[in-house]
């Protein structure tokens, strides 16, 4: 499946006068003026009426009326039990409830999805609400191995069917290591490579956050930002301020 990011407004009912259309079935609000000028050259094969313009149903002409897409901030968390996960999960949600404090304000919408043990769970769905975020994120467990490649197919669902409603954003926090089992002969980077090479068809503004801390560097968090097409940067004093900063200034390259 490929994808394209779509513009910076959707239709709505109750937006902002855009353009006019031919009525998509039937007709709820007229725009006049393209009414007018689309009857206009008619009016010498039309008979005179005690109307100044003889206006027939072809004629007729309906305002498109658009909004904002809001962001859609999809965070991708490793909580496994690699080094630093508690912490790390401390300041997404953190940076979670600080976003949603002015949701509103910007027609944004959060998700968290973590990944742990044998799969990856989506702990706090699509919203604009903190009373959901502080509900659903009260308990936020840690622990067991990377199914990396699983964290990735789901967000890839996730980033799919949101993004005809909203702009997708895409912060992965992870090493990049991965384990599992095979499917298919794949091996887990394997398939964590498939996932990301199919997020990247999607076009969506992403960034890979690099926890790896080893002295020895396998730069796998590095490699899949390159497949996905994303942005990368290194863990370094990441806080909660500067994790909103990123994911911010991620969004503003749509």
């Amino acid at each position: 499946v490929t994808g394209k990011r779509k513009g910076t407004h959707i239709e709505s009912p109750k937006g902002k006068y855009r353009s006019a259309r031919l009525p998509k079935g039937k007709l709820h609000n007229l725009a006049l003026l393209p009414t007018l000028k689309a009857a206009a050259p008619f009016q010498k094969l039309r008979p005179a009426t005690n109307l100044a313009i003889n206006i027939k149903p072809q004629d007729y002409r309906e305002k498109v009326l658009t909004r904002p897409l809001g962001n859609a901030f999809i965070f991708l968390v490793d909580a496994s039990g690699s080094m630093g996960a508690k912490q790390r999960m401390k300041l997404v949600k953190g940076a979670i409830l600080e976003m949603l404090k002015d949701a509103y304000v910007h027609r944004d919408a959060v998700s968290l999805i973590v990944f742990r043990k044998d799969k990856a769970e989506i702990l706090l769905p699509l919203t604009n609400s903190i009373e959901l975020a502080h509900r659903k994120l009260r308990e936020m467990p840690t622990g067991g191995k990377t199914p990396l490649h699983e964290g990735l197919a789901t967000t890839f669902d996730t980033l799919y069917r949101c993004q005809e409603h909203q702009r997708p954003v895409l912060i992965l926090i992870t090493d990049g290591k991965v384990n599992g089992a095979k499917v298919q002969d794949k091996s887990p980077w394997d398939q964590a490579k498939y996932w990301a090479d199919k997020i990247a068809d999607l076009a969506v503004p992403s960034l890979v956050i690099d926890t790896n801390t080893d002295f020895i560097k396998l730069h796998l968090a590095e490699e899949l930002a390159q497949i996905m097409g994303a942005k990368y940067c290194s863990l370094q004093e990441l806080t909660k301020m500067n994790l909103i900063t990123l994911a911010r200034e991620t969004a503003r390259h749509l």
